[in-house]
């Protein structure tokens, strides 16, 4: 592969990864400085001399620093899962490894007039100045005068660029990052979750979560939708702790059976569970009614009111009460003289 004098460089990854933020500013200094001596490897994103990995030592005289401090820093960065390592312990970058691989197909594609999947034999003929019509065809077949020839590999890699500048730089990433599906490994997801700042930051990939990654990413319908799934959970107010425990959904939960189905089935959407919205407010109590509202609703129509020192003294039920006994006396004693 030829070798750019230039790299690509996405600022917005490199101000929103979680797992580079979290690191010291030292630790990306020094991080900036292996991706450039990868980006000038004999195998491209790989930091290696003659098949052998760097040592610290090496590191620190490339970085202008101490090796103990090449070795604090290096192990900062391994922690944060910044970069990965071989069996040989080589370091290497996954984004860089991902970009070469696209730009080799791109390279191929140019080499045969662009996107096979738009140009087909006698679909673009040649122009009458021989010009063919390459990644444009034109909607009226042999009407094409405008068109340019197949542009190079360089060449379509700044159209590229300029196209997503013009899109925003913020813009959600898309599953066309991993072309080659079967390829796809742990750290792979583990990048893919930590591009959405809204989930938990996957601080280390441990040994025990690499093996339920590996085991989960057996399952085509896994490696052809775990992106999907994982923009779904981020936008997902349940998903981000809107739910009566107030719970996060995490790597781990991700890597259960069912997670994946569950989610793109809109289980988890944001019409889907929620916290149980609260009941509305009682009305205020009424005020019990006063003691003459009370009198004038009882009182029999000929009974006169109490005065004011039965209520204050004795109080109204005590004026009632008294009131009723001498009432019955008088019903009793009416009663006996009537026999």
């Amino acid at each position: 592969m030829k070798k750019l004098p230039w790299l690509k460089f996405n600022v917005a990854d490199w101000l929103t990864d979680p797992a580079l933020r979290g690191c010291s500013p030292a630790a990306r200094g020094l991080w900036i400085d292996l991706l450039c001596t990868m980006h000038r490897s004999a195998r491209y994103g790989h930091l290696e001399m003659n098949g052998s990995p760097f040592t610290p030592k090496v590191i620190g005289r490339l970085a202008g620093i101490s090796e103990s401090e090449a070795l604090e820093l290096l192990s900062e960065l391994r922690e944060m899962g910044v970069f990965s390592e071989t069996d040989d312990g080589i370091i290497y970058s996954r984004r860089m490894i991902r970009d070469a691989d696209q730009r080799a197909v791109d390279s191929a594609n140019g080499k045969k007039g662009g996107n096979p999947q738009i140009v087909k034999d006698g679909d673009n003929p040649a122009s009458d100045d021989g010009i063919i019509g390459g990644v444009n065809p034109s909607l009226n077949r042999g009407d094409n005068p405008g068109v340019k020839p197949p542009l190079k590999a360089e060449e379509e890699e700044e159209e590229e660029e300029e196209k997503e500048e013009s899109n925003g730089a913020s813009a959600p990433p898309a599953p066309s990052l991993f072309p080659d599906r079967k390829r796809i490994r742990p750290e792979d997801v583990a990048e893919a979750w930590n591009r959405h700042t809204e989930l938990p930051a996957i601080r280390s990939l441990t040994a025990k979560r690499k093996k339920a990654l590996a085991a989960r990413l057996k399952d085509q319908d896994f490696r052809d939708n775990f992106t999907e799934c994982i923009r779904r959970i981020a936008a997902s107010p349940f998903c981000l702790g809107t739910n009566d425990r107030e719970w996060r959904a995490t790597i781990d939960w991700l890597v259960m059976p069912d997670t994946l189905v569950k989610v793109l089935e809109g289980k988890y959407d944001a019409a889907g569970p929620s916290k149980p919205a609260s009941a509305p407010p009682r009305p205020p109590a009424e005020e019990p009614p006063s003691w003459r509202e009370e009198w004038e609703r009882l009182r029999p129509r000929d009974l006169a009111p109490p005065s004011w020192s039965h209520v204050v003294g004795n109080g109204f039920s005590g004026w009632l009460l008294e009131r009723s006994e001498t009432l019955r006396a008088e019903c009793a004693e009416m009663e006996g003289r009537a026999a």
